[in-house]
């Protein structure tokens, strides 16, 4: 009997450092998280300010097209975007003055660094090709 004991102590103790009535959380990394983003950038119209979230390659997105002293004569606008980035982006969303949709590419520089391309194209045929920078925070 003490030698059948002897022999499973081992087990027993092995089994006991694995359980643990505290659950050890699984680490959250690389795209399971939600990812916040801010960019700004310039078009031949307006200056863009733009900021939001991205889960999963999804994207909620505001952005504001503020007036340029190169177009003063024209307002700004205000788009309210629901998209898909891996890479290549694309969406589509509502404005002040009507409907929107973009497409465009972004490339990363460094880590969370990337520039961005991206066309915007409106219900009321006013088009945008912006050019400019991303944080992924």
């Amino acid at each position: 009997m003490k030698l059948l004991i002897a022999l499973l102590m081992p087990f027993a103790l092995i089994g006991q450092s694995y359980c643990n009535p505290y659950y050890k959380p699984k680490p959250v990394c690389g795209g399971e998280q939600v990812v916040f983003n801010v960019y700004g950038g310039a078009c031949f119209h307006y200056n863009s300010f733009g900021y939001g979230m991205n889960y999963k390659g999804l994207t909620l997105d505001a952005v504001v097209m503020s007036k340029a002293e190169r177009m003063p004569n024209m307002d700004g606008e205000i788009y309210g975007l629901v998209g898909y980035e891996r890479g290549l982006a694309t969406g589509g969303g509502i404005s002040n003055n009507g409907w929107v949709v973009y497409g465009g590419y972004n490339q990363q520089i460094y880590k969370r660094l990337f520039t961005y391309l991206y066309l915007y194209q409106t219900s009321y045929n006013m088009s945008h090709i912006t050019l400019g920078i991303k944080i992924k925070i």
